[in-house]
């Protein structure tokens, strides 16, 4: 039964059952064109294994996810992208479950951080795009590093909006300028360009 090509039906080789033919997967390299397993069976074969070869296993794992890291990315925005909600829950449960790597992150990425948080305001907005840190390091090189108001450089610099979102300004680099904390502060959502010189993506080296 298990031999022939048009038979619908096939004897696992496992718990010795006829199954229907769809129980089996398919193996190019099998006579009959399946896998001498039933799927439940072929399953339960393949737990053990990983079971049996733990280190092995997690070996392989890792190798496959290092070798094929740029396909895993594109696969997984492909997916967040088409189930944002699912994404959003699954998320959520993993960072419940690892609430300590969730604050060495925040720890260790605040400027990430608050890249994020001025990217997601702006597409809120919808005032523009995504600004890569690198974009934000080619702005200061380009200001040299120095607050446009206030004229220190010895102050952590924040990203300001000269014309203000609030207003109808854009999140590009043509409208941005650095200002120290207490600068930006004072300045609020008022419209004043301290630049002598407009940064421009063209200007860097």
């Amino acid at each position: 039964m298990s031999n022939s090509k048009e038979s619908t039906q096939k004897v696992c080789a496992s718990c010795k059952e006829i199954k229907p033919i769809e129980e089996f997967y398919k193996d190019a390299r099998r006579k009959d064109g399946y896998y001498k397993r039933c799927k439940k069976c072929h399953a339960k074969s393949v737990k053990k294994w990983q079971s049996q070869h733990a280190n092995r296993f997690r070996e392989i794992n890792l190798n496959w996810k290092h070798t094929h890291k740029k396909q895993r990315n594109e696969q997984s925005k492909k997916w967040a992208k088409a189930h944002p909600e699912k994404r959003r829950k699954t998320f959520a449960a993993w960072r419940n479950k690892n609430p300590e790597y969730g604050k060495n992150w925040q720890k260790n990425n605040k400027e990430k951080i608050r890249h994020y948080e001025q990217n997601r305001r702006a597409r809120m907005l919808g005032n523009g795009g995504e600004l890569a840190i690198e974009e934000w390091n080619a702005i200061l090189d380009f200001y040299g590093h120095k607050c446009l108001c206030c004229g220190r450089e010895d102050v952590k610099l924040t990203i300001d909006h000269v014309m203000p979102i609030f207003l109808g300004g854009k999140h590009t680099a043509d409208n941005f300028q650095p200002l120290c904390g207490p600068c930006n502060s004072r300045k609020k959502d008022k419209h004043i360009d301290y630049r002598k010189d407009k940064y421009h993506a063209s200007s860097r080296a």
